[in-house]
Formats: structure tokens, C-alpha cells, sequence
């Protein structure tokens, strides 16, 4: 997750005990899922991400970000063939160069285009941040930016508050001790936009 359970708990009031966690864990579930919605793109980092690009524009746009290292972390293949055993594998930073803060990969030389066609371009690359109750942070990886850990506290704070309203029911006790619950089709609070208008795809 992209915010410590251990804070939410302490934002409300529930810092003595277990008896809330797993609402508090959905609640913080829900509020990274409306974020991301809200941004266009993915928060928590994983080992590699494969994703497929339309060719014919000047960027291709990677759902995970910032990058680990833009020449070890990402790798560029283009097959207009969608033979992929046989792709065409690219150079970084002679074929073409990864934003690492953005999460974009332009072609070289600057102003070029890629190759047109539908899903002809797979990047395969690691990004995202690295759950802040990670310890120690692993190599390479980077923790929550601040103020996205406040947007997911603040966020997750009220969709925990209103829990008993209709359309945000939460429900801990399931069979078989799961937790689950059925997230509201809600909008992101004003101060959590403000907050993530930076971050938005």
C-alpha cells in the first residue's frame, strides 16, 4: 500500500488494538484504487511490468513511475510483425530515452516518431514506489512521495468515517476471516486532488 496502516489508525482514533484493522485496511485499499483512477496510472512498484504501445506518436507512456534506472529498468523492443522472439531490441539512449520522474520514453533522435502500428512497441519496465512500511528500502526503489501518502491518509480517513453510509459499507467479518467490503463510486476529496494534481497522467 501506499500509506502506513499504522497512521490511519492513529487519524482515527484506533490506535489501541486490532479490532478495526481490517476496515482500516480496505479503507486505505479503496483510496489508493481512487487515486490511481483519478491520475491514470499505478503507485506501488513491481518486479517488471509488460505493456504493449500503439506506435505513430513521439511518446510512449508507462503506467508505473518514477523508474528504477531508465537503462537497467527498461527495455524497448518493437516488432511489426508481433513476432516478439524475433523484435528488434533498442538501445537506451541511442534509440531512444526514458523519463524516469515521468514515466515517458521518447525516440531518438529527438523529434522522431515511432513506427506505426497497432501494439507494435512492448516496454517491459520497474517502477513505482515502494510501500512506505517497507524496511529497509530495498536497492534502487523509491518510498512515497509525502504528499501522495497524505492524499491516501486523508482520503482513506473519510471513506473510513462514513463507513455505515449507504453506497460505503464496509464489512470485516466474512466467512472464512477474510475481509471485503464493495467500494463506493465516489470522487476524490478536494484536498487529495489539490494534492495529486501533479501526479496525473
Amino acid at each position: 500500500m501506499i500509506a502506513k496502516l499504522s497512521e490511519l489508525k492513529t487519524m482515527t482514533n484506533n490506535d489501541a488494538g486490532t479490532a478495526e484493522d481490517a476496515r482500516l485496511t480496505i479503507a486505505l485499499v479503496w483510496a489508493q484504487a481512487l487515486m490511481e483512477r483519478h491520475c491514470g496510472r499505478l503507485f506501488e512498484s513491481a518486479t517488471t511490468e509488460t505493456m504493449y504501445h500503439d506506435g505513430g506518436g513521439y511518446g510512449l507512456y508507462l503506467n508505473r513511475w518514477p523508474l528504477y534506472d531508465v537503462t537497467l529498468a527498461l527495455n524497448v523492443t518493437i516488432a511489426t510483425d508481433y513476432n516478439w522472439a524475433a523484435a528488434t531490441v533498442l538501445t537506451p539512449n541511442v534509440d531512444y530515452r526514458g523519463n524516469a520522474a515521468r514515466g515517458t520514453v521518447t525516440r531518438l533522435p529527438d523529434g522522431a516518431r515511432w513506427p506505426a502500428g497497432p501494439q507494435i512497441i512492448r516496454t517491459i519496465h520497474r517502477g513505482g514506489y515502494t510501500d512506505p512500511a517497507t524496511t529497509p528500502l530495498p536497492s534502487g526503489c523509491v518510498y512515497v512521495a509525502a504528499h501522495i501518502q497524505a492524499a491516501a491518509l486523508l482520503e482513506a480517513t473519510d471513506l473510513y468515517k462514513r463507513r455505515d453510509e449507504p453506497g460505503y459499507k464496509i464489512v470485516a467479518a466474512m466467512p472464512g476471516g477474510m475481509a471485503s467490503g464493495y467500494a463506493p463510486t465516489i470522487e476524490l476529496l478536494a484536498i487529495a486532488k489539490e494534492l495529486l494534481r501533479g501526479e496525473r497522467r
